[in-house]
């Protein structure tokens, strides 16, 4: 497999990643705790969602959800309103896009 393949495809399993946390906000509609983040049952089903998920007895919490989540939040494809976290127009807009400006727009975020 050249580099550029292994990237490529690198980049489809984390469209999955952000697909399955995106997927897991809709189904979950979860309230944000006061610090802005949703609560422990949402991060175990995001973690649930993922392609290869963290395991919650390593001590070190759901790294792989916050990332996507942080992620998700700087391209504005989730955002705060009314204390629960909600996906925007713009996630719909962002899957409808090619792959190229998919791409660009995570790089950006």
């Amino acid at each position: 497999m050249s580099r550029t393949t292994g990237q490529l495809q690198g980049y489809r399993a984390g469209e999955l990643d952000l697909l399955g946390v995106l997927e897991t906000a809709i189904a979950q509609n979860p309230r944000l705790l006061k610090g802005g983040l949703p609560n422990l049952a949402f991060f175990k089903a995001a973690n649930e969602a993922l392609l290869e998920p963290d395991t919650a007895d390593d001590g070190r919490g759901f790294p792989q959800v916050e990332f996507w989540l942080a992620l998700a939040r700087g391209a504005g494809l989730l955002a705060a309103r009314e204390g629960r976290l909600e996906p925007t127009a713009a996630a719909d807009r962002f899957f409808a896009q090619p792959f190229a400006q998919r791409r660009a727009a995570l790089r950006e975020a």
